[in-house]
């Protein structure tokens, strides 16, 4: 017994410093409280280069980016690291890239870093409803069972940009829908195309949004039965709405 927590401890110990090593992000992001970023409240990181005004009005978003996920689905219980970078090149340090602000899930703990001139409710909430989904599915759930498509679809529940709302009046058709539902992996759903991006988006939001409306559980409770292992959810709730898609269109 010894011998296995010893290995299991070396084990674990390998995976994050190649973890840290491969995703020097990673690194920052979990350090962060040892750096010059002032710590508000809890696992909230700003950059100490904002003003007291800037700083009390970020606090007041991320307070009101989790109402919204709270009004929209129940209880926010997540707790991920909050990271808030006063400049483009801090933010580049904990992995922005191009976003304005990104989620890293880790297998230990969740990371949202915000970028400059990005304190939007609807960006942060957004990037907090990522975090939400692996809390309540466990991260090994959300590697293997929520499609990129499905992912984002889910966060933009909480994303009220009017760019990603479909332009049809009647919302999304049997076509459109199984179009995105095919783009499982990063490198399908996103391209070097900001249009093609921004459709995708568009398409993912309507299509969960058309789940949601066809089904007669909550959320939060199709997650728990995703939580514990029941494989065929995912499918079964897409299959089930592409057939009413299909009804509907004839």
């Amino acid at each position: 017994m010894k011998k296995f927590l010893k290995y299991s401890a070396v084990g674990i110990l390998f995976t994050v410093a190649g973890a840290c090593f491969a995703y020097p992000h990673v690194l920052w992001s979990a350090t962060v409280a040892y750096s010059d970023f002032d710590g508000i409240g809890e696992n909230v990181y700003l950059d100490k280069r904002f003003t007291v005004v800037e700083k009390e009005n970020l606090v007041l978003v991320l307070q009101q980016a989790k109402h919204r996920i709270e009004s929209n689905f129940g209880s926010f219980s997540s707790l991920p690291k909050i990271i808030v970078a006063s400049d483009i090149k801090r933010a580049k340090r904990f992995g922005i890239g191009n976003a304005p602000a990104v989620a890293h899930i880790a297998p230990w703990e969740q990371y949202i870093v915000i970028g400059p001139k990005a304190a939007s409710v609807d960006i942060i909430a957004h990037e907090l409803f990522h975090a939400e989904v692996v809390e309540r599915i466990g991260y090994w759930a959300w590697q293997t069972k929520l499609p990129v498509w499905l992912s984002e679809g889910l966060s933009m529940q909480v994303d009220y940009r009017p760019q990603y709302l479909l332009d049809s009046k009647k919302g999304i058709s049997h076509t459109q829908f199984n179009q995105i539902i095919v783009l499982q992996k990063s490198s399908q759903f996103w391209s070097d195309n900001k249009e093609d991006n921004i459709e995708n988006y568009r398409l993912a939001k309507s299509a969960v949004s058309e789940i949601l409306k066809n089904n007669n559980e909550d959320l939060y409770a199709i997650f728990e039965r995703i939580s514990a292992g029941e494989e065929p959810v995912v499918a079964f709730k897409v299959a089930e709405t592409n057939k009413a898609l299909q009804r509907e269109n004839r």
